[in-house]
């Protein structure tokens, strides 16, 4: 049903609309003499802002802090904690987990790229959320923008 057009039948002299899930607006009419007029609408190609989802985010982000050398020892040490994760970035889970020579791509709850910080090699966690009852995004934000202006 992705591809499918939805539409709702309109009455002679009131125009239809028909929607695509892509975000397209048909518009249909009718002139004088009853014939059908399709027309697009100009919003259905103007580009729709969207953010980023938040999984996609703290990798960016995540890579940014990295590559600039923004993540102290310390920090790296507190985001290796359970209860730092949790206060301070809303996670149920420590954000970084080490790993060693003898590292499965398969721990549950983190992704399987290895990050390098300060010389050590760290999985990232995977559970972050934007719901309305469990959202993330400030939590991370916030803790990113305090590394990045210090």
């Amino acid at each position: 049903m992705k591809n499918t057009v939805r539409a709702q039948i309109g009455r002679k002299n009131q125009p239809t609309r028909m929607e695509e899930e892509k975000g397209v607006v048909f518009n249909i009419s009718y002139d004088e003499n009853n014939i059908r007029k399709y027309s697009i609408s100009k919003d259905s190609f103007s580009p729709k802002e969207t953010k980023p989802v938040i999984g996609g985010l703290v990798k960016e982000r995540l890579k940014i802090l990295i590559d600039n050398n923004l993540i102290s020892s310390e920090e790296v040490i507190r985001l290796q904690r359970e209860d730092y994760s949790i206060n301070k970035l809303h996670l149920r889970y420590p954000m970084l987990l080490k790993v060693g020579s003898n590292y499965s791509s398969k721990i549950p709850r983190y992704w399987k790229p290895i990050y390098i910080i300060r010389g050590e090699k760290f999985v990232v966690c995977s559970e972050w959320y934007e719901q309305p009852a469990n959202n993330d995004r400030p939590y991370f934000l916030k803790w990113y923008n305090e590394l990045k202006n210090n």
